[in-house]
């Protein structure tokens, strides 16, 4: 909880120093973007679970998604915004393999999901109707990933439960473009996030399509 109220004000912070301060009539824009982000798990790949059971499933083809909320500032300078956001992610496959009965079980089980919050700088190419962002980001991230394998009924038998889980400072990066008119507009980008802390590391790539409302 510090942690995020620690983002809550540097996001503040960065707000009140890059506003401009020349002109009291400046107006400077709020944004809120609200979308549906896809991220891999391509780059947590790992075959040792497959080298040892044909129950594991393939790591590699996992897929997480979930909402991502972000709130964007102008600042004085017409091409850099400061923005605070959040994202919320869980595994969209639930299929699990095997069966188990009591004394006699031949089951696999996996999960994987995770989140944060984060604030940084969006520069930008910006025009009325249409522009080009780009986003980094540092932030608080948490995700984790439990692998389940237990077999005592066919050979080679397997009792396996691995747990790893990230938390901490971690990182964000976006590139993408966007249509606005009036106050509508949709915003896609492409998406890396970085998650490490505690006894594991995490490198996903994804997209996010938000739709976008300025005050």
């Amino acid at each position: 909880m510090k942690k995020i109220i620690y983002f809550t004000l540097m996001f503040y912070g960065l707000s009140n120093v890059l506003l401009a301060q020349e002109s009291k009539n400046s107006d400077y824009k709020m944004q809120i973007e609200v979308g549906y982000t896809l991220m891999s798990n391509l780059f947590n790949d790992n075959d040792y679970y497959n080298f040892q059971t044909s129950l594991a499933n393939n790591i590699n083809d996992e897929t997480l998604a979930g909402p991502t909320i972000a709130f964007v500032h102008e600042t004085k300078y017409p091409y850099l915004d400061v923005v605070m956001g959040t994202t919320f992610l869980l595994r969209t496959s639930t299929v699990w393999g095997g069966g188990y009965t009591i004394g006699s079980t031949n089951s696999y089980d996996y999960s994987l999901n995770g989140g944060g919050v984060y604030v940084g700088l969006r520069p930008l190419m910006k025009r009325k109707h249409f522009g080009l962002t780009s986003e980094f980001a540092i932030g608080v991230f948490s995700f984790k990933e439990y692998i389940g394998i237990f077999n005592n009924t066919v050979q080679p038998y397997i009792d396996k439960f691995d747990k790893k889980a990230s938390h901490g400072l971690g990182a964000k990066a976006s590139f993408g473009a966007y249509v606005k008119f009036w106050k509508l507009g949709i915003h896609p980008t492409v998406d890396a996030i970085y998650s490490g802390g505690a006894n594991a590391s995490f490198l996903f790539y994804g997209m996010t399509i938000p739709l976008t409302y300025t005050f």
